[in-house]
C-alpha cells in the first residue's frame, strides 16, 4: 500500500510537471501569434494612413484632416475659393504693371458671421425673374426636379461647383441671388448663402420654404436633360 501512493505521488508530480512544461510552451506559443498579429495590424494602419495622405494630396479638393461640422467647410471652401480669387487677382495685376500688387490690395474682407435674407415664397416669386436661382440641395436631386432656372450649387461640392461655374456666378455679385434647398429643417441653403456673402456677394437670400413647398403647392418645375 505505501508503495502505490509513493508511486501515486511520484506519477502525479511527473504530471504535473509535464503540463505545467506544456502550458508554458503553449502559452509562449500564443504571445509569439498574438505579437505577430499586433505587429501586422501595425503595419497595415500605417500604410493606409500614407496612402490616405497621398491620394488627399492629389486631391483638387483635400479632405479635412481634422473633423469638420458641415457649415464649417462650407465656411473653409469659400475661404479657400477666396485666396485663390487673390491670386487671380494679384497675377492680373502684376502682368498689367508689371510689378506685384501688395496683399492688402488683393485680399478679399471675409465675412465674420455672414447672414443671409429669409424670405417667403411670395418675396421669392417677386425676385425670381430677375434673380440667380440657386439649388443648394444635393445635385442627383436637382436632376430629378427644380424651380425653374434654377442652378445647381450643392453644399456637399460647393468648391468644386462654384469654381466650374465661377464666371457666370461672378457676374451676378450685386444682383439678388436666391438659394433655396429641401426646406423645414434643411439648412444647405443657409450654408451656401453665407458662403456666397463670403465670397462677396452683396444681395443673398434665403428662400426658406424651399423645394418641399414649391412642390406641395403645385408650382412649376424643371428637370435636368
Amino acid at each position: 500500500m505505501k508503495a502505490w501512493a509513493i508511486s501515486f505521488k511520484t506519477g502525479l508530480t511527473l504530471f504535473s510537471a509535464h503540463r505545467t512544461d506544456t502550458m508554458q510552451r503553449h502559452l509562449h506559443s500564443w504571445l509569439k501569434m498574438l505579437l505577430y498579429d499586433l505587429s501586422t495590424l501595425w503595419v497595415m494602419a500605417m500604410t493606409a494612413v500614407c496612402c490616405g495622405f497621398a491620394v488627399n494630396a492629389f486631391r483638387d479638393v483635400p479632405l479635412p484632416l481634422a473633423y469638420a461640422s458641415k457649415a464649417e467647410r462650407v465656411r473653409l471652401a469659400a475661404e479657400r475659393i477666396a485666396g485663390r480669387l487673390s491670386e487671380d487677382a494679384a497675377s492680373a495685376e502684376t502682368a498689367e504693371d508689371g510689378a506685384y500688387a501688395s496683399e492688402s490690395q488683393t485680399e478679399p474682407e471675409i465675412t465674420d458671421k455672414p447672414h443671409a435674407r429669409l424670405i417667403d415664397l411670395a418675396s421669392f416669386r417677386a425676385v425670381q425673374k430677375h434673380a440667380l436661382v440657386l439649388d443648394a440641395r444635393p445635385e442627383i436631386f436637382h436632376r430629378f426636379g427644380h424651380i425653374p432656372k434654377a442652378i445647381s450649387l450643392p453644399r456637399e461640392d460647393f468648391e468644386a461647383c462654384y469654381s466650374k461655374q465661377r464666371t457666370l456666378f461672378e457676374k451676378h455679385k450685386t444682383h439678388p441671388v436666391v438659394i433655396y434647398c429641401s426646406g423645414g429643417s434643411c439648412e444647405d441653403g443657409a450654408m451656401v448663402a453665407n458662403a456666397l456673402i463670403t465670397l462677396g456677394f452683396t444681395d443673398v437670400r434665403f428662400y426658406r420654404g424651399g423645394w418641399d413647398e414649391w412642390t406641395r403647392i403645385g408650382l412649376p418645375e424643371e428637370k435636368a436633360p
